[in-house]
């Protein structure tokens, strides 16, 4: 899991009112949300996906899915764009 290094968009979305907009217009593929973020920031995530039928994966910290997504701080969740 990674973002695109190259020409265009990236594949990943971080930040939580980006990624329910991504969820509601069906930009999204699977989700992936942090252990250790707090439920009132990732539950409407998670039953948009739901509702959408989405993958939802779980990764154990917010450092560790920041990390995966290139940037320098916590991530409470992240979705990878449909092709």
């Amino acid at each position: 899991m990674s973002a695109d290094s190259g020409e265009g968009r990236s594949r990943l979305i971080v930040g939580t009112k980006q990624l329910l907009k991504s969820i509601e217009r069906e930009e999204i593929r699977e989700i992936i949300i942090a252990r250790d973020a707090e439920s009132r920031v990732t539950g409407s995530l998670i039953e948009a996906a739901r509702q959408k039928g989405l993958a939802i994966r779980f990764v154990e910290t917010m450092e560790e899915l920041g990390h995966s997504c290139g940037i320098q701080v916590g991530a409470a969740a992240a979705g990878e764009r449909k092709i």
